[in-house]
């Protein structure tokens, strides 16, 4: 009953903020952009009947930009079958990838390599076909043992920033969108220039993992006033994994609060920043599965 409930309630709080069909007018550009709602899935199961289980979930509750991980044992011909599915529910895909190994590559070999990969399954789809709209680049070099050292924080941040500046111009030139992933914090520990390069010049969309429950309206103002500046937007990442996994504390997730909270929040944040073009997104599938059944 209960999860009925927060089924409903946040399905009618999406069609409150548009969830796809709503019409955003950005203060400095003036360009009309459609809201997006993003769901994050590292699942490679969700192939095992061609991703209908999981469109399915994402067209029930109001998603519309799905930020899937690839396998690279997945046969093309089963990526290409779930393409062509998404495009008729009328869904963005975009390659979820990324390892924190790539932030110490400053000529983006490995980030270059997943552009390349897009463009190749892009064109064997054939006219016609929308494809994969982009990639989301998850990189995270804090997550490097070498992080563990103060002194090499500066190096690895510039050789992160540089990588993603060329993996931006690559993707570009292939008409593909970049997002990429960076956690609420860097400019509190003093990365506010790298935080301002990556928005600046490395991607089109910036996804904040604001896990920060009740607090992300605070921890976003960076991110936002960059992201204003520069006519890019913002993606506010909500985490939804359970207190203990990955590390998580209980205010970094809304595992027990539900997706409806989240929404809610999210309400107040655009009320926080009217003249940023600010999005939400969830992590992730496997969790909310489990929770909305």
């Amino acid at each position: 009953m209960m999860k009925k409930r927060i089924a409903v309630i946040v399905a009618a709080v999406l069609i409150a903020l548009g969830a796809g069909a709503f019409v955003y007018i950005q203060a400095d550009s003036k360009q009309e952009r459609e809201d997006s709602v993003g769901l994050f899935s590292w699942q490679r199961d969700v192939f095992e009947d061609g991703g209908a289980g999981l469109l399915s979930f994402m067209k029930r509750h109001g998603f519309t930009e799905l930020y899937q991980w690839f396998s690279s044992e997945l046969d093309n011909e089963e990526i290409r079958a779930f393409l062509r599915a998404a495009q008729q529910e009328g869904i963005n895909i975009f390659l979820l990838t990324g390892d924190p190994a790539w932030a110490k590559d400053p000529a983006a070999e490995r980030l270059l390599g997943q552009i390349d990969r897009v463009v190749g399954l892009n064109a064997s789809l054939g006219d016609g076909a929308a494809g994969i709209k982009g990639l989301i680049f998850d990189v995270e070099p804090q997550a490097l043992d070498e992080w563990g050292d103060e002194t090499k924080w500066g190096a690895l941040m510039d050789s992160f920033t540089a990588g993603m500046k060329a993996a931006y111009a690559a993707a570009a030139f292939q008409e593909l969108e970049v997002i990429v992933c960076v956690p609420n914090y860097y400019d509190d520990i003093g990365f506010s220039g790298e935080l301002h390069a990556l928005i600046r010049t490395s991607c089109d969309r910036v996804a904040v993992m604001n896990y920060t429950r009740g607090q992300e309206a605070a921890h976003v103002e960076t991110e936002a006033g960059y992201a204003q500046r520069y006519g890019k937007d913002v993606i506010n990442v909500y985490e939804f994994n359970p207190p203990g996994h990955y590390g998580l504390m209980e205010w970094n997730t809304y595992y027990n609060e539900g997706l409806s909270a989240a929404v809610m929040n999210f309400m107040e944040l655009r009320e926080a920043y009217p003249d940023t073009a600010i999005d939400m997104a969830a992590h992730d599938y496997e969790i909310l599965r489990e929770l909305l059944g």
